[in-house]
């Protein structure tokens, strides 16, 4: 009975989380993102949110399965590598933007396995994604 109040509770914050960061437009307030990403993985993921910059794509997959994630987890996650990748392509971080966007391609695809339910929705995302991520990659021509 505790453990399901104690998942309720993380369920509803992080619903509430990811409102705010898919409402969020306002490209003046980036500390603002930034106090909300760093909550959200304080409470609901309960994880350091420098961790998002550092991991790979390998630990990851290996955290997220790991976790035992609840979905609304990882749809929070989601939101916030998706809002990383946002924030990292305003600064004109490529490098950062393509990471952030492969690591929100990866726990798209992990959400899938979880869910174990078809979401053209969601396939729909990961394919504008991954043709974000190519039309973004440098091109390496030599002279």
């Amino acid at each position: 009975m505790l453990q399901e109040d104690y998942i309720m509770r993380i369920i509803q914050q992080s619903m509430r989380l990811t409102a705010k960061l898919t409402g969020f437009q306002d490209p003046e307030e980036p500390f603002y993102i930034l106090e909300l990403i760093d909550q959200a993985c304080t409470t609901a993921l309960n994880i350091d949110p420098k961790l998002l910059d550092d991991w790979t794509e390998q630990a990851l997959r290996s955290w997220m399965h790991d976790s035992s994630l609840h979905p609304a987890q990882i749809r929070l996650l989601v939101e916030i590598l998706d809002k990383k990748a946002e924030m990292a392509a305003r600064a004109e971080e490529a490098f950062q933007e393509q990471a952030f966007l492969q690591k929100t391609i990866i726990t798209l695809e992990y959400l899938n396995d979880v869910e174990q339910t078809f979401s053209l929705e969601r396939q729909a995302r990961i394919h504008r994604l991954k043709e974000r991520l190519n039309n973004d990659l440098p091109n390496h021509k030599e002279d």
